[in-house]
Formats: structure tokens, C-alpha cells, sequence
């Protein structure tokens, strides 16, 4: 199986989007509230793609990200919340 990230940056915010074997399964976004801080407001995997491991996939990749480019991370959603609580 072939898993690809794809990360989208805006002013406003950001999204990872996970694809496997070309096939969208599920994204986390987040949201800029400051320059040095994110919202990670909404993680999701399509129901039928659920149970893989691509939610924790998803969301250590923001988490990744936000450490690389030194940004404090809100968790804004309930899963995002739990991955934190449980690195």
C-alpha cells in the first residue's frame, strides 16, 4: 500500500490529507490564532478506512509540523486531544 501526505498551507490555516493507493482516506485541518499558535480543530478518516491507524497518522503529522516550525498546539478536536494526552 502506497501512503502519501499531502500538505496544504494557506494564511488562514493549513491540511494534511492522507491518500492510499491514490484513494483519499481522510485529512486533519487547523487553524492559524496567532503566529505562533495552531488550532488542530478537526481530524477525519472515512468511516470504511477506519481502524488502520491513519487518524494517529494524520495528526502526529501536523504535530510534526508544528514542532519543526516552533508553533504551540491547541488540540480544537477530541481525537487530536487524545493523541497529545497519550504521546
Amino acid at each position: 500500500m502506497a501512503q502519501e501526505l499531502i500538505y496544504d498551507d494557506t494564511d488562514s490555516g493549513g491540511c494534511f490529507t492522507l491518500t492510499v493507493d491514490g484513494v483519499r482516506v481522510g485529512k486533519a485541518t487547523f487553524v492559524r490564532l496567532s503566529e505562533n499558535m495552531i488550532n488542530l480543530d478537526h481530524t477525519l478518516v472515512l468511516k470504511e478506512h477506519e481502524g488502520r491507524g491513519y487518524g494517529r497518522l494524520l495528526v502526529d503529522a501536523v504535530l510534526q509540523m508544528a514542532e519543526e516550525k516552533g508553533l504551540i498546539v491547541i488540540p480544537g478536536c477530541s481525537y487530536a486531544r487524545y493523541v497529545m494526552e497519550n504521546r
